[in-house]
């Protein structure tokens, strides 16, 4: 089995289209993350340094996993 490194830019667009417009403090971090993250190496995105911080804006933003929107974010963070 080949595994494929996951790039966390990639990621975080795919969350972002996924979040309802009332969460701005979410939104706005993920977008400041995301313009961060695009001017990174390839190789870097793929690494803990970009994924920790994304774990902890998602940590802070998102506590239960009581609606739809948030297990969807949860099932692309961890490639379900």
């Amino acid at each position: 089995m080949v595994y494929k490194y996951r790039d966390a830019y990639v990621v975080v667009d795919k969350i972002i289209t996924i979040i309802p417009t009332t969460e701005i403090k979410l939104l706005n971090e993920l977008e400041v993350y995301r313009l961060n993250l695009a001017f990174k190496a390839p190789e870097l995105r793929t690494s803990s340094e970009c994924w920790t911080p994304l774990q902890h804006i998602l940590q802070n933003n998102v506590n239960t996993f009581e609606e739809k929107w948030k297990q969807d974010i949860r099932r692309i963070f961890n490639n379900e």
